[in-house]
């Protein structure tokens, strides 16, 4: 398989970058095109909080600053990359993430997705994090999946392709 658009989900967390190293090579190998994506949620108050335009300014303003972050951690990822690399990049600000990731992946018709999964030890039911688990069940994409699990000594990393949850190489 050729892949000609690989689409890479960041957030600044290390597993993001070791995704995207990941990404880097293949998309080397392929000639691809390296889609970063960053979904930024938007800011939301508790519902106790009255919604006023002072409230409605102040989420406004935490959501321009969180713009303006990804902005500027997309400009260093974006600067690390080798010379000639194909790279776009593209910042939403949504209130669901994982759909808009996968919506933008349909639109940019990416030939793959890499990602790496967040479990979160105190979130029951989500085993690799929210965005992996919608995507491996909503994407109609190849997807690549990488499981960093910080507390060994050697990083140990799973990958998973498509929804068969049962594939793993370890």
């Amino acid at each position: 398989m050729v892949y000609r658009r690989i689409l890479v989900p960041v957030d600044g967390s290390g597993g993001s970058q070791w995704a995207l190293n990941i990404a880097t090579a293949i998309a080397q190998i392929h000639d691809a095109e390296l889609i970063l994506v960053r979904a930024i949620e938007r800011t939301e108050l508790q519902t106790t909080v009255p919604d006023s335009r002072e409230t409605q300014y102040l989420m406004e303003k935490v959501t321009r600053i969180n713009r303006m972050e990804a902005e500027r951690h997309m400009q260093e990822l974006q600067a690390k990359l080798p010379a000639g690399l194909k790279v776009t990049t593209e910042i939403t600000v949504t209130n669901r993430a994982p759909h808009a990731i996968n919506e933008i992946a349909d639109a940019r018709d990416v030939s793959l997705i890499i990602l790496s999964a967040h479990s979160d030890k105190h979130a029951s039911g989500w085993h690799y994090g929210p965005v992996p688990e919608f995507l491996l069940a909503h994407t109609k994409r190849p997807i690549l999946v990488f499981q960093h699990d910080s507390g060994l000594a050697a990083s140990k990393f799973r990958s998973i392709y498509l929804p068969d949850h049962h594939a793993h190489a370890s």
